[in-house]
C-alpha cells in the first residue's frame, strides 16, 4: 500500500519520465499497459489525497491521451478547495487536451497557479484557459 494510503502528502512534483499513453513509438503492449497503470493510479492518488496543494508533473510527455485521463479525474475529486497549483510543463499537451483539462478544474476554487508552458496549446487552448479566467 505504502504511499497510496498516505494522505498528508501536500506537494508532489515528478519529472524527466515517460508517462505518455498514445505515444506512436510504444508499441509494446505491456509498457503501454504500464503507463496507463501509472497515470491513472497517479490521477488516483491525487483525486483521493484531501490535502495536495501542488501538483507538479513537468517534461513527463504525458500528451493528451495521459492529460484527458489525469483532467477526468480531477474532474471527479469532492475536495476541490485543497489543489492551488498545478504545474505541467512541457508535456505536448495539445489544444484538445488543453480545453478539457481546463474545463475538469472548473470547480477548483482555490487555484492560483496552471502552468501549461513549453505545451502544444495555441489559439484554442488559450481561449479555453481565457474562458475559465472569465467565468
Amino acid at each position: 500500500k505504502g504511499l497510496a494510503q498516505n494522505r498528508s502528502i501536500k506537494d508532489l512534483s515528478i519529472s524527466l519520465c515517460e508517462l505518455s499513453v498514445g505515444d506512436a513509438s510504444v508499441t509494446h503492449p505491456k509498457v503501454k499497459k504500464l503507463q496507463l497503470f501509472t497515470i491513472v493510479r497517479l490521477a488516483q492518488f491525487c483525486q483521493q489525497n484531501i490535502n495536495l496543494r501542488s501538483l507538479k508533473i513537468d517534461c513527463c510527455d504525458l500528451g493528451d491521451m495521459s492529460t484527458r485521463v489525469l483532467g477526468m479525474v480531477l474532474a471527479r475529486k469532492s475536495n476541490k478547495s485543497s489543489l492551488q497549483r498545478i504545474d505541467l510543463f512541457a508535456n505536448e499537451i495539445g489544444d484538445v487536451a488543453a480545453k478539457e483539462l481546463i474545463q475538469s478544474l472548473a470547480g477548483y476554487v482555490n487555484l492560483e497557479d496552471l502552468s501549461l508552458g513549453n505545451n502544444l496549446v495555441g489559439t484554442r487552448g488559450c481561449i479555453a484557459v481565457g474562458n475559465l479566467l472569465s467565468s
